[in-house]
């Protein structure tokens, strides 16, 4: 059973083909897509490999990110991010994920058929969570149990998984100075009109890489 705004399947997210004819929507596709939504771009292109050409991450979260973790502190990070219950008796159609059945999901997917090369800009916050958990803490806006340090672990570990996504797709552009939090398409939207315009402009030309040819 699925809760009531529950998303525990990357699959009941990602559009079938029916949906993108009813929406009269083409391909070739470049995809966009921030923060959660990077597993979904991924397990979407996995699924239409033929039909998506490029594509823009902009600070997403990822298997990598994961795997770059402790098990402690990835069960920290998963509690830090969860809904709390006062959100959810708020608003109870409140999205929630489950973060490792999505993860691995983007993991069977891409084992079972590899992305091929395509233009792909990976954009990355430049505000550190160092600075951000103890400002969140003191908000009351994670959990008590959460190290005030663990910004520094998120910072570490995000920029190592990030740098792999990146290294994923060769001639791939990671952007790390964007002058942005993890809302880089609020904070600093023409950088992300800027690598969207990019790859479509490589996608057009018929390039499967962005850099180096």
């Amino acid at each position: 059973m699925f809760e009531r705004g529950r998303l525990d399947h990357l699959g009941f997210t990602v559009p079938d083909e029916a949906v993108l004819d009813a929406l009269d929507m083409q391909g070739p596709y470049v995809l966009a897509a921030h923060s959660f939504a990077g597993n979904i771009a991924r397990v979407f292109a996995g699924e239409h490999a033929a039909g998506v050409k490029g594509i823009v991450f902009v600070d997403v979260l990822s298997p990598e990110l994961r795997a770059q973790m402790t098990p402690e502190e990835w069960r920290t990070w998963v509690g830090a991010d969860n809904r709390t219950p006062a959100q959810i008796a708020a608003y109870p159609d409140l999205e929630r994920y489950d973060f490792d059945a999505s993860l691995d999901q983007v993991e069977q997917v891409e084992a079972a058929d590899p992305l091929g090369p395509m233009p792909v800009v990976v954009l990355t916050a430049s505000v550190k969570f160092a600075e951000l958990v103890p400002k969140y803490l003191d908000e009351g806006l994670l959990p008590p149990d959460v190290p005030r340090n663990f910004g520094e672990v998120i910072d570490r570990t995000n920029t190592a998984a990030q740098a792999e996504l990146a290294g994923y797709f060769p001639g791939s552009m990671r952007i790390t100075d964007t002058g942005a939090g993890h809302n880089i398409m609020i904070d600093n939207a023409p950088v992300v009109i800027q690598a969207i315009e990019d790859v479509l402009a490589a996608v057009r030309a018929g390039r499967t890489t962005l850099t180096g040819g």
